[in-house]
């Protein structure tokens, strides 16, 4: 248990410590117009400041009216935005070529070949309509769009049913570079992430506890010993991230499980011939089974190395071995009696919950986390004068070390 305790410890910090720190790849420009290429942090993308190191440097933190403007190499690109009477700001580029798209917060901005500036903008003004003070909308961005994309009939023909959106925008201005044979941003600006596949091997510690034994069996039974198991085990993983599934994998794993349930205990049983009789009791129930789990898991960031994350999978579980429980029987005066006296009808499905955190050193990636999961495994009396008295659910808190290889493309 102490063990489980650290790693969630170690987990929850790691989180605390690192929450939204993503760096990616990228650079940025000085006003004099030096460019540096290094890490931008996803920090940056607040129109207000940018982070920025060089390799595992310090971080320097920009304003606008410090940079021109910054970069990552797998989507995001920012300008500095000089808007009338505010200090500058950065602003996103949508779309790129003979007109760009800019969005600084939740304004749009086009900026033409002439570096002439427009905002995109809806003005709500109060008129009387029949006695009655009414809001009335102007779409003044369509008649903007109407007046600089008027040598693109293409574009023109799409303006009328264009909304104030990041996406019905991007289209537009996509639409009116491609008139003119200007290289133009794709429609959706998040980071391309590369696709991955995982492959690697388990090694895990579970800690079981079962539900609580009748009272009958208390005299037989030491529930202390008896409702606990701590068993080891191994098992092959295997999970995909699709590169525009942003932070999310699917996997599959095979991993085989095994638990046994023990209990010695020594007590008078007074129900023997010989009253107050000493009688020792050596009661083993085992059985194991081949574990399916098909389930998703969510990176929530990345910081430098490190990737926390939480998984949720669906399993199914095909078992085998003994199933039922047997007892060993000792008398004071040296007799024994070995009998059969529950079986165990173990679940065929469960759920498991887990959270940890993954390393990645090239392209082998190592990683630790904690498993929780609750089966109906249930163990039941073989005695018609208690049927079913051994109860479920079974509970499996675990500790799992991983290691593997990744495979990337674009």
């Amino acid at each position: 248990m102490r063990i489980l305790f650290l790693v969630a410890t170690f987990v929850c910090t790691s989180i605390m410590a690192m929450a939204q720190d993503r760096w990616f790849p990228g650079a940025i420009v000085k006003t004099n117009g030096d460019t540096i290429n290094g890490l931008v942090s996803a920090k940056a993308i607040e129109f207000e400041r940018c982070l920025f190191r060089v390799g595992d440097g310090l971080e320097t933190e920009y304003t606008a009216d410090q940079l021109k403007a910054f970069w990552i190499d797998t989507g995001y690109s920012f300008q500095t935005l000089e808007l009338p009477a505010n200090e500058p700001k950065f602003a996103m580029v949508l779309a790129r070529g003979r007109a760009d798209l800019l969005k600084c917060k939740s304004r749009f901005f086009l900026l033409d070949s002439l570096n002439a500036l427009f905002e995109l903008e809806t003005i709500i003004s109060k008129k009387f309509v029949e006695d009655q003070l009414m809001e009335v909308t102007q779409e003044k961005f369509k008649q903007t769009l109407m007046w600089k994309f008027s040598d693109c009939v293409k574009a023109t023909r799409r303006i009328p049913g264009t909304t104030l959106v990041e996406p019905s925008l991007v289209k537009l201005f996509n639409t009116y570079n491609s008139c003119f044979g200007e290289q133009v941003r794709p429609e959706t600006v998040s980071p391309r992430r590369n696709s991955t596949f995982y492959v690697g091997v388990d090694y895990g510690y579970l800690k079981t506890k079962l539900g609580d034994i009748s009272e009958e069996w208390y005299t037989s039974i030491d529930k202390s010993q008896f409702l606990h198991s701590e068993r080891s085990f191994t098992g092959l993983s295997f999970r995909y991230s699709a590169g525009h599934f942003k932070g999310v994998s699917f996997d599959i794993a095979i991993q085989k499980l095994e638990f046994k349930f023990a209990s010695v205990k020594t007590t008078k049983d007074v129900t023997l011939a010989a009253p107050f009789d000493e009688v020792t009791y050596t009661t083993v129930s085992r059985y194991s089974t081949i574990r399916l789990p098909i389930g998703v898991s969510y990176s929530f960031f990345s910081w430098r190395k490190v990737q926390p994350f939480a998984r949720l999978a669906f399993a199914a579980h095909l078992n085998r071995g003994s199933l039922n429980g047997a007892r060993h029987r000792v008398l004071s005066n040296g007799d024994t009696e070995d009998e059969t006296v529950f079986g165990v009808h173990p679940t065929n499905f469960s759920f498991i919950a887990e959270a940890g955190v993954n390393v990645k050193f090239g392209p082998v990636m190592v990683g630790v986390r904690g498993s929780l999961d609750r089966l109906n495994s249930s163990f039941f009396s073989l005695r018609q004068k208690y049927p079913f008295d051994i109860a479920s659910p079974q509970t499996n808190l675990g500790v799992i070390a991983s290691v593997g290889y990744v495979f990337e493309w674009n």
